[in-house]
């Protein structure tokens, strides 16, 4: 027998008139059904009425396409590049693979000396992050345009437009005196720039303006290194350390041993204190 019962329903708190058999009467408990046979009734259940079950042929479907989406992925990570990692990492700052691509090109295009190595690159940059953050106390250090102007004018880069865009185009690359497109912009080697001239005046200004060599110093330098130097390179015309100008280089050798042995001797102490990690 169906009669009409209404119940209270948790979805959208409402009530709800359900049709459903009523439980039989039971006298020996008080008249009414116990409650765990209301629990196991069709009407504690929302009526009589089956819960929808998935088909089995959405069952046999679900690992189906499960398989398929596993199998692009699979073939994704194999054809995958590795663009960039991580070389090193100071005092939370990341030091990239990308990183070190550029440092190398900013260093042939200055001239100074390649570093094929990328643990020893990756070092060069650690250390010029470390000086860095010694000179953000020296807030004294400053570098004029017109110096970083003055030493990009000697690489002779020239611009020109970007290969492939139009003349008028605002994208621009650089050119070095050899004619080799630069994949570095002109404000990376003009910051590049700037960073190298305020290192050099911040070691001069912590370092090379205490240096005084003496008279034995200057004197034991062009007997002992710059002699025996000179005639390993064949030179006969050798000027004597009474003449002014050889003083004043060979005073400037002596300053310049002493100062790299400072930024030597403080610069290992920076790097004992710091958090530094190397990923060979």
């Amino acid at each position: 027998m169906l009669r009409s019962h209404r119940i209270w329903s948790g979805r959208g708190g409402r009530l709800r008139e359900i049709w459903c058999e009523r439980p039989p009467r039971l006298r020996r408990f008080g008249g009414f059904a116990p409650f765990s046979y209301w629990r196991s009734h069709p009407s504690s259940r929302g009526g009589d009425y089956a819960r929808p079950q998935p088909s089995a042929q959405k069952k046999r479907q679900i690992p189906f396409f499960l398989c398929i989406f596993v199998s692009v992925c699979l073939t994704v990570l194999a054809h995958a590049e590795v663009i960039d990692r991580i070389i090193a990492v100071v005092e939370g700052h990341i030091i990239t693979l990308s990183d070190l691509r550029q440092e190398r090109e900013i260093r042939a295009t200055l001239g100074e000396k390649a570093i094929d190595d990328n643990v020893t690159l990756a070092r060069q940059l650690v250390d010029a992050y470390l000086i860095e953050r010694q000179i953000a106390d020296y807030p004294n250090i400053e570098v004029m345009n017109t110096e970083v102007d003055a030493d990009v004018d000697k690489l002779g880069l020239s611009a020109i437009a970007a290969p492939g865009a139009p003349v008028d185009a605002a994208r621009r690359v650089l050119l070095d005196a050899q004619g080799r497109v630069l994949e570095i912009s002109a404000s990376g080697i003009r910051d590049a720039v700037r960073r190298r001239i305020r290192i050099q005046k911040f070691f001069d200004v912590k370092f090379r303006q205490a240096i005084r060599p003496t008279d034995e110093e200057i004197r034991k330098y062009y007997e002992e290194v710059f002699l025996p130097e000179t005639r390993t390179r064949g030179l006969q015309s050798i000027p004597p350390l009474t003449d002014a100008e050889m003083a004043n280089a060979i005073r400037n050798n002596v300053i310049q041993e002493k100062l790299d042995h400072e930024v030597d001797v403080w610069l290992e102490a920076i790097r004992r204190r710091s958090n530094i990690e190397l990923f060979e």
